[in-house]
């Protein structure tokens, strides 16, 4: 099969009279394997690997903080420095009730950890 992927994303601005759009369509992506992780996960303030499950071949990882009171993030990142846990290179930021989509590097580790207080993310990765 091919295309088992589907993705679409819209991006919009619309402030002080500036109006820009990010609109590029849908992406269908094919999938070789039939893995993916899925669950809420509780993030805590210490970093913590990502949970990647039976997933061999990282793919595309969603991820949205459920923090319903505005204050809590959750930053994300590989660890680039090798150790375990990780000293955190994180690339990403999810503010609270923020989604959050990309293609994870195969073969490395990724983290995650809460600013303030453990904070629950919806996650969902694909096998490649």
């Amino acid at each position: 099969m091919a295309n088992e992927i589907k993705l679409t994303v819209i991006g919009q601005l619309t402030h002080s009279g500036v109006i820009q759009n990010f609109e590029p369509g849908r992406k269908n992506i094919d999938q070789t394997t039939p893995a993916y992780v899925a669950g809420v996960y509780e993030v805590g303030t210490t970093e913590e690997l990502i949970p990647t499950g039976d997933v061999s071949t990282l793919g595309m990882c969603f991820m949205m903080n459920t923090d319903p009171t505005g204050g809590n993030f959750v930053l994300w990142g590989p660890n680039a420095s090798g150790t375990d846990p990780g000293t955190g290179v994180y690339t990403g930021k999810l503010m609270p009730q923020e989604p959050e989509k990309f293609r994870m590097l195969p073969n490395t580790q990724h983290y995650w950890k809460a600013d303030t207080a453990p904070v629950k993310v919806q996650l969902l990765i694909l096998e490649d």
